[in-house]
């Protein structure tokens, strides 16, 4: 999911050959300070931990299991923000037990050229702490070899996410646009209050992805990389009953063009693209610069 201006501490231990086994045994430890000001009018704080167990299935598939313990702060909420949010002003915790399955058929994990990759996540809270609910998320990505280097990638995303036996609080929502939908901006579609023009964030998303990368080396020093994409997503359903508040689950359609540079610390991409398909109330953008991997 897109985030606004973030600081972030993230300590994670890994042990691949955990028992002299093939299972993969983890920690991390994570806290995060996260600026929704400008798009919510609040800002976010995280502090947890989690712990995880993943082993081979077969030569593709791996399962994992894990436990994860998280405290949010809904803090420094602007006095002319939406009730929605001004309400939930405050601290929440949540104990998640999730499970996951990953396929991984890609020739390549950093720059794939072909090849499938299937990711299925399921988590429950409640089992301790404040928020209970059930969430699910789905990624997929296929890439195809197309002409000479070129490859088209198809890539599709879904979530859900439903309280139980209580509403769903907006830390525990999703939130969709900037790199993952783009000509929209951070948090800029899905359910809004129209009258402070607050993100509220959803309980259910889709996005879908076609584009075309074409290389471009100019050197072997400087490996660039040209591409054509069309996103499509949608965000929408929330937890909270408000005249001002918009929820429409129309499809939205961003289109554009993009370069990115092959840097020694990761690709570094600048988009350019126009939101097609949109409403009103969605905040848009034109341009946008990106760092790292899909992954």
């Amino acid at each position: 999911m897109p985030s606004g201006r973030r600081a972030l501490i993230d300590l994670s231990f890994t042990e691949p050959y955990f028992l002299d086994r093939d299972m993969e045994f983890g920690v991390d430890l994570f806290r995060t300070t996260t600026d929704f000001r400008r798009e919510a009018s609040f800002d976010q704080a995280q502090l947890g931990s989690q712990v995880r167990l993943g082993y081979a299935l077969s030569e593709r598939w791996r399962h994992q299991v894990r436990y994860g313990f998280r405290s949010d702060k809904i803090e420094d909420v602007k006095t002319e923000a939406s009730r929605i949010i001004r309400e939930q002003e405050g601290s929440s915790t949540r104990s998640v037990v999730g499970t996951g399955v990953i396929y991984d058929g890609l020739d390549n994990r950093l720059k794939p050229t072909d090849g499938n990759f299937l990711k299925l996540d399921f988590d429950v809270a409640g089992l301790g702490g404040s928020e209970r609910w059930f969430r699910q998320q789905v990624e997929y990505d296929r890439y195809f070899p197309i002409f000479y280097d070129w490859v088209l990638r198809l890539s599709a995303r879904e979530g859900y996410v439903k309280g139980i036996g209580r509403d769903v609080v907006i830390a525990d929502r999703f939130f969709i646009g900037g790199s993952d939908l783009r000509g929209f901006d951070s948090l800029g579609i899905g359910p809004r209050d129209i009258a402070t023009r607050d993100a509220l964030g959803g309980n259910f998303f889709y996005t879908g992805t076609a584009e075309v990368t074409i290389p471009f080396e100019i050197s072997s020093d400087f490996p660039l990389s040209f591409r054509v994409f069309t996103d499509v997503g949608s965000l929408f359903t929330i937890d909270a009953v408000d005249p001002n508040i918009v929820d429409e689950s129309s499809p939205r359609v961003g289109s554009g063009i993009g370069v990115s540079y092959d840097s020694p610390f990761g690709p570094i991409g600048l988009d350019i693209a126009e939101a097609v398909v949109k409403e009103d109330f969605d905040e848009t953008e034109f341009f946008r610069i990106n760092f790292g991997t899909r992954f």
